[in-house]
């Protein structure tokens, strides 16, 4: 089945990840980076587009990801961060516009760069929202018992109708995960998905 195209953005600013779900890393070798930076580059060049990566609060928590990751003890010694662009020489990333936020001069603007990167802080950005509240399975399966006098475990042989309703339910609660529904169901999770 063929993806849904995204909707372009109004600003055409956009942040590229190269995270894969649930925050899986999607470049294994450096041979991985190395290919995904030539097309990038290939890109640019082809499509003169702009090469942001967003602004102070997030430029700072992009370069320091490695360091709070436990990667590295300095950021500059990180390999696949644009951090280094900016204190040395360009390769795809238009560094000019963020270094005129710190000075005109080029030379200062990389000093005050550098000392803005190394300050501590708690920039929070595309953090992953905190855990939500879930319910254990004796508490999950008493408040189907208890709305629609079903044990849990039998819902699969229920007519479909109940099975929609249960799963409805749990699902606009939202106290429990799909995989957690699927266990005490035996429903697949691909089936309570759809629901």
């Amino acid at each position: 089945m063929p993806r849904i195209a995204r909707i372009k953005s109004k600003s055409k600013i956009y942040h590229i990840m190269t995270r894969g779900i649930n925050q899986q890393n999607i470049f294994s070798v450096d041979e991985d980076d190395e290919k995904f930076m030539a097309i990038l580059s290939k890109y640019h060049k082809k499509s003169e587009y702009e090469i942001y990566v967003y602004f102070l609060t997030v430029l700072r928590y992009i370069h320091q990801n490695p360091l709070k990751a436990g990667l590295t003890d300095d950021i500059a010694s990180c390999q696949w961060s644009s951090y280094n662009e900016y204190i040395n020489q360009p390769k795809i990333v238009n560094i000019a516009f963020a270094l005129k936020m710190f000075h005109q001069e080029r030379d200062k603007a990389i000093e005050r760069f550098k000392r803005f990167n190394q300050e501590s802080n708690n920039d929070q950005c595309l953090e992953m929202p905190t855990k939500r509240e879930t319910l254990s399975d004796k508490e999950i399966r008493h408040l189907v018992l208890g709305k629609y006098h079903i044990e849990l475990v039998t819902l699969q042989n229920a007519p479909t109708i109940i099975q929609d309703k249960v799963l409805k339910y749990l699902k606009e609660m939202d106290v429990c995960s799909l995989r957690q529904v699927s266990r005490l169901t035996g429903l697949t999770v691909n089936k309570i998905f759809k629901m």
